[in-house]
């Protein structure tokens, strides 16, 4: 008792850092939320936007004005006569997506068959406008093309191309995720993000109590003791214990914060599953940087730089299905690999489906890395006992 006491003293003095961390934790899934909801959902994407489009009729034929009016029915069309400069001030600025020019005489090479090339087009490099209106207004030329082929006169030709496109059928986005999938909200963020946050506050939250702990003095006092070193050790992995559950009981707040009704979803209760797992592998790694490290100012670098690493080759930061195979290939070896793995698997993210066979799978791969670890760690505490 006197041990765990000491370990709830040294814990408070490195409370802020904990804190910090947190907080850091929930500004980064709120701002990411935020920009995914500014961004738009996945069916919005799909929608037809409007651009800011000019154009110069130098023709003023039928044809001509027909193309630009049903430009007009999808974007927002400009048809005053402007000077060049102004034209390439808009594409610079953005304030004008593309720019088209109907050259004179373009219905009369068109009914000749001969128009292939003669609309001209100015758009700011590297969008999708160019690709976007080029489709529209080809789409408009090969539809009038075939009602001319067809023996209908310039003016049937317009009208029932006009009519074709306009009774164009809507699409509809269908999504194939589960209505209780992560995907979407607070939630998914909050649990992709957790491998980077749970080891940089165990490292820099438990490892320096445990350093401050096993260090000479304390150490050789405890020796000098009538303590037992069995029940030194004992209140040390306690200590450790209620540090790492009271860190997993804060993560379930938050998450039933951030979505209250994820409490009667048993996905939700999966992914705190794979969470805790996961806290379990974290644990054991800063048990282990405590024997490896004894100088508590180098574990801010030590905590980033494992917690960086394993995030960008696991994809924390970036989606696994972004990642080179060679990178995915190296992150299979690291148990954040696993449990973004699981993540994805619960939230339908990607091309991933969920299969209960493969979350387990997951699941009890992390578990090996955390046993592993744990024999790893109890053989350097061994030898750093036999040591000294």
């Amino acid at each position: 008792m006197p041990v765990f006491n000491v370990f709830i003293k040294i814990l408070r003095k490195h409370g802020s850092v904990t804190l910090l961390y947190l907080s850091i934790y929930v500004l980064l899934v709120v701002f990411f939320v935020m920009a995914d909801e500014n961004g738009g959902s996945a069916a919005d994407m799909f929608q037809d936007k409007a651009l800011a489009l000019h154009i110069t009729d130098e023709d003023q034929s039928s044809v001509s004005l027909a193309l630009t009016d049903y430009l007009a029915s999808i974007h927002d069309v400009s048809t005053q006569t402007v000077e060049r400069g102004e034209i390439l001030d808009g594409l610079y600025y953005r304030t004008l997506n593309y720019v088209l020019t109907i050259p004179d005489g373009f219905e009369a090479s068109l009914l000749a068959h001969d128009a292939e090339g003669l609309l001209t087009f100015a758009a700011l490099p590297g969008t999708s406008s160019e690709l976007y209106v080029n489709r529209q207004i080809s789409l408009y030329l090969d539809t009038l093309r075939r009602f001319l082929d067809c023996g209908y006169s310039l003016s049937e030709s317009l009208e029932r191309t006009g009519d074709a496109l306009a009774s164009l059928p809507d699409a509809e986005t269908v999504s194939f995720c589960s209505a209780n999938a992560l995907s979407g909200g607070l939630l998914e963020p909050f649990f992709r993000y957790q491998p980077y946050i749970l080891i940089s506050v165990l490292i820099c939250g438990l490892t320096p109590v445990l350093i401050t702990l096993n260090g000479t003095r304390i150490r050789t006092r405890t020796a000098c003791s009538p303590f037992p070193a069995g029940r030194h050790t004992l209140a040390l992995l306690g200590g450790s214990l209620f540090y790492g559950l009271g860190l997993f009981l804060i993560c379930m707040l938050l998450c039933f914060l951030f979505s209250p009704e994820g409490i009667r979803q048993p996905v939700v209760w999966q992914a705190l599953l794979n969470s805790f797992v996961f806290l379990l592998f974290s644990a054991v790694l800063a048990v282990l940087v405590s024997l490896l490290i004894t100088d508590s100012n180098v574990l801010n670098m030590v905590a980033n730089s494992i917690g960086l690493v394993m995030s960008f080759l696991c994809g924390v930061f970036v989606p696994q299905s972004l990642l080179p195979d060679a990178v995915l290939r190296a992150g299979r070896f690291l148990p954040a690999y696993w449990y973004i793995h699981a993540t994805d698997l619960l939230a339908g993210r990607g091309d991933e489906v969920y299969d209960a066979g493969s979350y387990w799978t997951c699941i009890g791969i992390q578990l090996l890395f955390a046993a592993a670890l744990s024999v790893v760690t109890f053989a350097a505490s061994c030898r750093r006992r036999k040591g000294s």
